[in-house]
């Protein structure tokens, strides 16, 4: 628990210092790995479960997601202030109900050495096979097993909750950028109506903009937000209704009539993805490989004038932002 109190101290600082940060990466990946006696040279690590909504990926993508290290940093820093601000508000424990934990509990396990069992309880969520059978045996360690309410292996699209009174803390970070592929809309959909109105949400807002991209010379991308197309925090969802496992559930379809200003000097357009996590944490845009915007047309490619821009948000086996042209 030592070198994990290490590793947090870096995670939860308020300013970022690249270099101890990569290696405080570096020494958490090997800390899992050697915790889990996890071998990356099994190829059915690779292998991704397929949900009627969306993807869960395997354990290896799981495991290279903490190399991502503005997007652990932050989310660990901005669980911590979400665990923080429950507590103020007289909770105890903190009943956090964490849904894709993947084979680690990445984003909560560095936590541990901060609060105590009597502060802080994990429910955890898994459906991959291997991911769920590593994070059980993450918790079996005597440092963890008093931080675990529950581990359960199940689609958390679909897991009707025994007790949802229960939880302070839906924390789930299933998604891609441009929220493609993977089943964050799903889940939040599907759990986050059980739950309290109390009970936070994070990260707690992602949004999604129509974009004009532009690539520099020398590498760097900008993007300017044209048109808001989707917004999923607890107060966009207020009024939606529930995931439908039918795959009824719709979201709206947002149009923006587009010029040729609009995307003067730039080379695509698409899709930009910003992230509120919680608290004074979020994730800007190239800050993570959760946020590079997502190139859909060539601008060159486009009518000449003023153009209609239709996008809708569709759930399903592949969920992600559909974007036409007319």
């Amino acid at each position: 628990m030592n070198n994990l109190r290490d590793i947090a101290t870096v995670f939860l600082a308020d300013e970022v210092d690249f270099a101890e940060l990569y290696q405080a990466i570096d020494d958490f990946r090997v800390c899992l790995l050697d915790l889990t006696q996890l071998g990356l040279d099994d190829d059915s690590l690779r292998n991704d479960v397929h949900l009627s909504e969306g993807l869960a990926i395997g354990t290896e993508w799981a495991v290279r997601c903490v190399d991502d290290i503005l997007r652990t940093k932050r989310f660990v820093k901005g669980l911590a202030e979400a665990i923080d601000y429950q507590l103020n508000q007289g909770l105890k424990p903190i009943e956090l109900l964490y849904a894709g934990s993947g084979p680690f509990a990445t984003l909560a396990l560095p936590l541990l050495f901060r609060y105590s069992p009597e502060e802080l309880q994990l429910t955890l969520v898994e459906i991959n096979e291997v991911s769920f059978k590593t994070v059980r045996r993450v918790f079996e360690g005597d440092d963890f097993r008093p931080y675990l309410r529950a581990l359960y292996q199940a689609d958390a699209t679909t897991l009707q909750l025994n007790d949802p009174e229960r939880y302070d803390i839906l924390l789930s970070e299933t998604m891609q950028y441009a929220l493609q592929k993977e089943p964050q809309v799903a889940i939040t959909l599907n759990l986050l109506p059980q739950l309290r109105e109390d009970a936070l949400l994070i990260p707690a807002e992602i949004s999604l903009h129509l974009a004009a991209i532009e690539y520099g010379s020398t590498g760097t991308v900008k993007s300017r937000a044209l048109a808001e197309l989707l917004v999923i925090s607890r107060k966009a969802l207020s009024g939606h209704p529930p995931l439908l496992q039918d795959g009824a559930t719709q979201f709206p379809m947002i149009e923006h009539q587009l010029v040729d200003e609009d995307i003067a000097n730039a080379h695509k357009l698409g899709i930009s993805t910003t992230i509120k996590i919680f608290g004074t944490q979020s994730l800007g845009l190239n800050e993570s490989g959760l946020t590079i915007p997502k190139a859909v047309f060539n601008t060159d490619s486009l009518p000449v004038g003023r153009k209609m821009i239709s996008a809708q948000y569709h759930l399903g086996a592949v969920p992600g932002m559909i974007l036409t042209v007319t």
